[in-house]
C-alpha cells in the first residue's frame, strides 16, 4: 500500500480521548517485516513539521507535513507517513511521525504529557526539537518528563524505576534550531553533544526550582543512555521569507544551514534501528496493536503497563502469525474443489498444505517461544480442516459415485426389466432363466466396470453395497410381480384351457349321451324286434299246432284216403317236421343270442367297473405323489426362509431353484395330467361306443382331475407370492446396514 501523503495517526476526539485513525491502521498492518519508526517533539512553532519534510526530501506543499506560519499550532495530535529508503543493508521501511506541539494553550499538560509518552513508546528513534539555546529554560520546557514515571509503568508492579523505563526509550537526539553560539568552553571547542552533555550536568544551588530543573536533568540521564545533540544556524536570514519558509527552494537556504541538515539525515539514517519490545522487532501490525494498548489504557485513565501491552501484542501476533498460517492452508488446498480426489491424492495434498501452514507459522514468528502455543491451535484447526476436506471429498465422491452408479446400471434396467412372452410354459421357464442368466452377467460386468472407473475413491465399496442392497430389493420386488404376472398369465392361459376342456367334456357329455340316447333306442328297437320275432314264433307255432291238430283230424278223417297216397303224405309231413324242428332251432339260437348277448352286457359292466377302480387307484397315486411333490416344495419352502438369513445371493440362487423345481414339479404333473387326459379321453371314447357307465365314470374321473390340478396351480400361487413377500422381509430388515450387502 502506497502513502503519499502524511496520514493521522492517534487524534483527540472532541470529548479528549485518543483515537486510532483506521487508515492509518490499515497502511501500518500493510507493513511486513521490521518498522523503523521517527518520532519529532517539542514546543509548538518551533519547526518540526518542517524539519521532517526535509529529512523525507518533500519540497512541496502537497506532498508535506502540515506546516503554517501561525501562532496556532499546525498538527493535531500524532500524524505519520511512512516511505521504503534505501540504506547500506538494502531497503527498510522508515515511519516518520510528527506530534503536536507541547505547550499550546489548546492542551493541558497532562494530554502533552500523554502525546510525548506516546512518541517515545512508538519510536526508535527520538527527535527532541527546541530553537535558540540549551538553558535552564529549555531544561524547564522538558519537565514533563518528570510525570513520565506516573503514566507509563514497565510491569503492573507499580515500583518501576526510571531506569527500567530506559530499557523501552528510543534514541534521543536533541536538534537546536537556529542556534548563533560558539561551541566552546573554557577557550576550547566542543562538540555538540558534549555541549548537551554540559546542560545536564546538575546546577548547584538547593532553590526549589534547581531542584525541579536537576531532577529533570537527572530524568533525562536515565532515560536516555544513548543520546545526541545537533545545533543547526537559521535557515534563512530574511524575516520576510522566513515566514514564509515551506515555499522556499531547497537551493535559497543557507548552506551551514544545508550542511547541517544532511548531517542530520546521515545522522538519522545511519542510526537509525528497527523498532523494538522485549529485544523483539516490531512490523507494522504490532506497532498498531501496541499503539491501541497504550491508547486505551489513557483512555481509561490508567498507566500504560508496558510488558502489559507486549503480552497483548504477543498475543495479536499470534493470532495473526496463525491467520497467516490458515490463509498458506487455504490457498495450497482451497475449499470446496470441484473434482473428486481419491483417498490418497487427497492425504498427500492435505500434508502439502498442512506443511505449507506449518511452515509459515516458523517463518513469521515474531518470538520462538509463540510458536509452541500457536502450534496446539493450528493442529486443532487443521485436524477440523482435514475432517471438513475427507467430508467434503466425501460428498463430493458419494455424488460422483451414485452418478457413476446410475450410468452404469441404466443398461442393466432396460435390459433386464423388459416384458417377456407368456404364450407358453416352457416359453416363460426358458426366458426367465435367461433374464437371471443375463442379470447375473450384466452385474458382475457392472461391479467390474464401476471398481475400475471409480478406483481409489472414498466410500467405493460402501456406496456399492448400498446401491446393490436397493436396486437387488427392487429386483426382487420387480421379479417377483414379473413371476407373478407371468404366472397369472399362465393361470389365466390353464383357466382358458380348463374352459375349453370343460367345453369338451360337455360336447363329448352331450355326444355321448346322444349315443346312450342313440344305444337306447337301438336296444329298444332290438328288444321290440326280438319281441316281434318271439311273437311271431309263438304265433306261428300256435298256427302250426291249429294247423297239426287240424291235419291230424284230417289225417284220421282221410287216413284212408292217405293210404292211399301215403308215400305222399309221408313226405309232406316229413318236410313240415324239419321246418318245425328248423324254426324251433330257430328260436333256440335266438334265445341263445339274447343270453349271450345279456352276458355281454353284463360283462362289459364288470370291466367297466374294473376299469373305474383301476382309474381310482390312479388317481389316488397320482394325488399321493401330488402330495409328496407339496410336501417337498414346502421343504424347500423352508429351506429358502432359512436361507434368506445368510446372504441375498443364496436368496435369489434359492429362489431361482425352488421356482426351477416348482416348474419341473408344475411341468411332471401337467405332463402326466396330460397323458392322463388323453388316456381318460382315448378311454372315454372307447367306453361311450360300448356303455354309458363308463362314460360317465371316466367323465367323473376327467372333470376331478382337472379340479385337483387347479388347485394345485392356485396352491403354488399362494405360495410363490408368499415366497416373495418373505424375500423382502429380511432384505428390508439388512437395508440400513452396510456391511449386509455381499456382492459375489
Amino acid at each position: 500500500m502506497d502513502l503519499n501523503e502524511p496520514l493521522p495517526f492517534i487524534t483527540l476526539t472532541d470529548d479528549d480521548c485518543f483515537a486510532i485513525s483506521p487508515k492509518a491502521s490499515e497502511y501500518l498492518r500493510s507493513l511486513e517485516g521490521e518498522v523503523s519508526i521517527v518520532a519529532i517533539a517539542g514546543l509548538y512553532r518551533t519547526g518540526k513539521s518542517y524539519l521532517l519534510n526535509q529529512l523525507l526530501g518533500r519540497t512541496t506543499e502537497h506532498t508535506m507535513f502540515g506546516v503554517g506560519g501561525t501562532v496556532n499550532a499546525m498538527t493535531k495530535g500524532i500524524w505519520i507517513w511512512g516511505q521504503p529508503v534505501g540504506d547500506a543493508h538494502g531497503k527498510k521501511t522508515i515511519v516518520f511521525m510528527d506530534t503536536e506541539g507541547l505547550g499550546s494553550a489548546q492542551r493541558s499538560q497532562t494530554q502533552d504529557t500523554r502525546i510525548f509518552a506516546l512518541a517515545l513508546l512508538l519510536s526508535s528513534f527520538f527527535i527532541y526539537n527546541s530553537r535558540g539555546v540549551i538553558d535552564a529554560n529549555a531544561i524547564d520546557d522538558l519537565s514533563l518528563v518528570v510525570n513520565l514515571t506516573k503514566y507509563i509503568q514497565v510491569s503492573a508492579n507499580p515500583s518501576s524505576s526510571s531506569s527500567s523505563l530506559a530499557d523501552f526509550f528510543p534514541s534521543f537526539l536533541w536538534v537546536v534550531r537556529d542556534f548563533t553560539l560558539q561551541l566552546e568552553e573554557s577557550g576550547r571547542a566542543i562538540s555538540s553533544k558534549e555541549y548537551l552533555e554540559n546542560a545536564l550536568k546538575p546546577a548547584q544551588g538547593t532553590s526549589d526550582d534547581t531542584i525541579h530543573k536537576n531532577q529533570v536533568r537527572n530524568l533525562l540521564t536515565n532515560f536516555f543512555p544513548a543520546r545526541d545533540c545537533i545545533t543547526m544556524v537559521r535557515p534563512l536570514n530574511d524575516e520576510a521569507l522566513l515566514r514564509d519558509l515551506p515555499k522556499q527552494p531547497f537551493e535559497s537556504l543557507r548552506s551551514e544551514f544545508r550542511t547541517q541538515l544532511a548531517a542530520l539525515k546521515t545522522r538519522v539514517f545511519t542510526e537509525l534501528q528497527p523498532k523494538t519490545l522485549m529485544s523483539k522487532p516490531l512490523n507494522g501490525a504490532m506497532l498498531v496493536t501496541l499503539a491501541q494498548n497504550y491508547v486505551d489504557a489513557f483512555n481509561s485513565g490508567a498507566a500504560p503497563v508496558i510488558s502489559s501491552a507486549w503480552d497483548r501484542v504477543v498475543q495479536a501476533q499470534s493470532e495473526e502469525l496463525l491467520d497467516t498460517a490458515k490463509r498458506a492452508f487455504d490457498t495450497s488446498l482451497p475449499m470446496p474443489w470441484t473434482s473428486v480426489l481419491t483417498d490418497d491424492q487427497l492425504a498427500e495434498v492435505f500434508r502439502a498444505a498442512e506443511t505449507k501452514a506449518i511452515d509459515a507459522l516458523h517463518a513469521t514468528a515474531v518470538a520462538p517461544d509463540t510458536v509452541p502455543l500457536n502450534l496446539p491451535l493450528l493442529h486443532d484447526w487443521l485436524e477440523a480442516k482435514r475432517r471438513a476436506a475427507w467430508e467434503a471429498n466425501d460428498k463430493l465422491a458419494k455424488q460422483h459415485l451414485i452418478k457413476e452408479l446410475q450410468e452404469l446400471y441404466a443398461p442393466i434396467t432396460a435390459q433386464v426389466w423388459t416384458p417377456m412372452d407368456a404364450s407358453s410354459y416352457d416359453v416363460v421357464i426358458d426366458a426367465l432363466r435367461a433374464k437371471l442368466d443375463g442379470f447375473d452377467h450384466l452385474l458382475k460386468r457392472f461391479i467390474a466396470e464401476y471398481l475400475d472407473r471409480t478406483h481409489g475413491l472414498p466410500s467405493q465399496h460402501l456406496m456399492l453395497c448400498s446401491f446393490l442392497a436397493e436396486k437387488v430389493m427392487d429386483g426382487v420386488v420387480n421379479w417377483g410381480t414379473l413371476v407373478t404376472v407371468l404366472f397369472r398369465q399362465q393361470d389365466s392361459n390353464m383357466q382358458k384351457s380348463i374352459s375349453s376342456s370343460r367345453q369338451k367334456v360337455k360336447a363329448v357329455e352331450g355326444r355321448a349321451k346322444a349315443a346312450q340316447e342313440m344305444l337306447q333306442q337301438q336296444k329298444d328297437t332290438f328288444e321290440r324286434a326280438l319281441q316281434g320275432v318271439t311273437d311271431r314264433l309263438a304265433e306261428d307255432k300256435l298256427n302250426l299246432r291249429a294247423d297239426m291238430d287240424h291235419k291230424d283230424g284230417e289225417i284220421k278223417r282221410t287216413l284212408m284216403q292217405i293210404d292211399r297216397i301215403g308215400a305222399l303224405h309221408t313226405e309232406v309231413l316229413d318236410g313240415l317236421m324239419d321246418e318245425l324242428k328248423t324254426a324251433k332251432e330257430e328260436l333256440k339260437a335266438a334265445d341263445a343270442m339274447l343270453d349271450a348277448a345279456r352276458r355281454e352286457q353284463d360283462t362289459v359292466a364288470q370291466d367297466s367297473a374294473k376299469q373305474r377302480l383301476e382309474n381310482e387307484r390312479r388317481q389316488h397315486a397320482k394325488e399321493q405323489a401330488l402330495l409328496e411333490g407339496h410336501h417337498q416344495l414346502l421343504q424347500n419352502v423352508v429351506t429358502l426362509e432359512r436361507a434368506l438369513g445368510d446372504q441375498q445371493a443364496e436368496h435369489m440362487t434359492a429362489v431361482f431353484k425352488m421356482e426351477q423345481t416348482c416348474h419341473a414339479t408344475v411341468r411332471r404333473e401337467i405332463d402326466a395330467c396330460d397323458q392322463a387326459a388323453a388316456e381318460l379321453k382315448a378311454h372315454t371314447i372307447a367306453d361311450i361306443r360300448h356303455l354309458k357307465t363308463k362314460q360317465e365314470g371316466e367323465l367323473r374321473a376327467l372333470t376331478t382331475e382337472l379340479d385337483d390340478r387347479q388347485a394345485v396351480l392356485s396352491a403354488m400361487q399362494e405360495r410363490l407370492e408368499m415366497q416373495r413377500r418373505v424375500g423382502m422381509t429380511p432384505a428390508a430388515k439388512r437395508g440400513g446396514g452396510k456391511d449386509d450387502c455381499i456382492v459375489s
